[in-house]
């Protein structure tokens, strides 16, 4: 199976890593890049892709994953710097739009690409095409809060990229990089060391491969990575964390 981790844009070039090398796609290339796969394919995508049309759990601006992961900051110690906006509210919707036609918001009037929307691990095998909805600064903190958490750089936030200086951005880009090849999680995942310099040179780029990452552990079915929610809840595929994954089933459950 193929497996891509893309970090898709709207307004700019789309970054796309095969475990090997980058390479940028504007909109429309991209979305004829996705739609040329002829072999089984299995796409990571940093963006929302599904929708809260459940009765029970409606909402047209955010869903119960997000609201978990907002709602439980605190108690979570969830650092600045790591952020889940409700899913209406990322302008990454309109490519997510362009290139799968997904969210699907009403059935009857709105067709999905050939890619499924995985969301439960027992669905992996009975599909060609794939698209999980990944979510790289929560993967970031999940994989190396523990390594990284008393380090002077991470010490007020996470911010690896956005309003904040080149100098800051590009020192924690290339620590985590750095600590991540050092614990040999992206070994795991068939990743060589020799994308790691690759890998530091920009935010887009560190996207790309950490969605590329947890989507190459869940398809040769780690432990290390687990989707989180249902098409119910939302979903997102992420590290897994025994305690964080427990307590969102309680939140969901108490709802």
């Amino acid at each position: 199976m193929k497996i891509y981790g893309i970090d898709p844009a709207p307004s700019k070039r789309s970054t796309v890593f095969n475990g090997r090398r980058f390479f940028s796609c504007s909109p429309k290339r991209l979305k004829k890049f996705v739609r040329a796969s002829r072999k089984p394919t299995f796409i990571g995508w940093d963006a929302p892709l599904g929708a809260s049309l459940d009765e029970k759990y409606f909402d047209l601006y955010s869903r119960v994953i997000e609201r978990f992961f907002n709602n439980q900051r605190k108690d979570l110690k969830i650092p600045k710097g790591i952020s889940t906006l409700g899913y209406a509210g990322c302008p990454h919707w309109t490519i997510t739009q362009y290139v799968f036609s997904l969210p699907i918001l009403d059935p009857s009037h709105q067709k999905s690409s050939c890619f499924y929307h995985l969301q439960r691990k027992e669905e992996l095998g009975r599909h060609r095409f794939i698209v999980v909805e990944t979510h790289p600064a929560l993967s970031i903190w999940l994989f190396l809060k523990k390594y990284l958490s008393y380090d002077p750089l991470f010490s007020d936030s996470w911010q690896y990229k956005g309003n904040i200086s080149k100098e800051l951005k590009q020192a924690r880009i290339s620590k985590i990089v750095e600590t991540f090849f050092e614990k040999k999680i992206p070994q795991q995942a068939g990743i060589e060391v020799n994308v790691k310099e690759e890998v530091k040179k920009s935010d887009d780029r560190l996207d790309a491969f950490v969605c590329y990452m947890v989507s190459a552990l869940f398809v040769d079915e780690s432990d290390l990575v687990a989707i989180y929610g249902d098409e119910k809840r939302g979903s997102f595929l992420l590290p897994y964390d025994p305690t964080i994954y427990k307590q969102f089933e309680n939140f969901v459950f108490h709802k």
